[in-house]
């Protein structure tokens, strides 16, 4: 297991369902950064439901008001994780969002 360090400069993104409800079609992607990103899932009483570090990409699709599908990929494997953002969190840190 890799130990994570403090970076300066670390960027914190959330999303919330009152974001998403503004378009149901929208699309986030993330450039992570050459150590890789962070990924978080929380469920809102902050119990872990993903935490991965070493990401090489995330992509965050809108698929209803409340609901996300997230994809990302880690050691070359391509793993998605569908949430409610009624009941959760998610928190990209060590990225940059694309203008996509």
């Amino acid at each position: 297991m890799k130990k994570l360090t403090m970076l300066t400069g670390i960027i914190t993104l959330s999303i919330t369902a009152a974001s998403a409800m503004a378009d149901s079609s929208t699309k986030s992607v993330y450039e992570c950064k050459p150590n890789g990103c962070v990924l978080e899932i929380l469920s809102l009483d902050r119990k872990v439901i993903v935490h991965q570090n070493d990401i090489s990409s995330i992509t965050i699709n809108h698929i209803t008001d409340s609901a996300v599908e997230v994809t990302y990929i880690q050691n070359k494997q391509v793993m998605y994780v569908t949430t409610s953002l009624l009941s959760s969190n998610i928190h990209v840190s060590n990225g940059q969002k694309l203008g996509i």
